[in-house]
């Protein structure tokens, strides 16, 4: 042995044994995170649909098991502010997150002065 060599950790001969039967059955494997995925992304979509109608219902005062979209009018004009109030609680916290954010390395903004590099 020279001093190049190193001898393999036996973390690296597992993931080397891992990577190994992964690659034989690399077909499998694929159909088995793409339906793992599939299966996340969809719960996703329904926890969403879930959590909108049950908004609707608390701020436009909805019956229960109807949609927004049914309704021919909402039960008082006032009602209409609510996304105007929600499109200002959106700006205005893309607003802080953009006055706090934290950046690794280089920072965006020019400094007066600097050159270009």
């Amino acid at each position: 042995m020279t001093d190049l060599a190193v001898s393999a950790t036996p973390r690296v001969a597992a993931l080397n044994t891992i990577g190994s039967f992964l690659g034989r059955w690399r077909g499998l494997t694929m159909l088995v995170l793409a339906a793992g995925a599939g299966f996340v992304a969809a719960l996703v979509v329904a926890l969403v649909g879930w959590l909108t109608a049950a908004l609707h219902g608390l701020l436009f005062l909805l019956p229960a098991h109807e949609r927004l979209s049914e309704q021919p009018a909402l039960a008082t004009p006032v009602l209409a502010v609510i996304p105007v109030l929600g499109g200002a609680a959106l700006a205005i916290s893309i607003a802080l997150a953009r006055r706090f954010r934290t950046r690794r390395g280089r920072s965006r903004r020019r400094r007066s002065g600097s050159a270009r590099r």
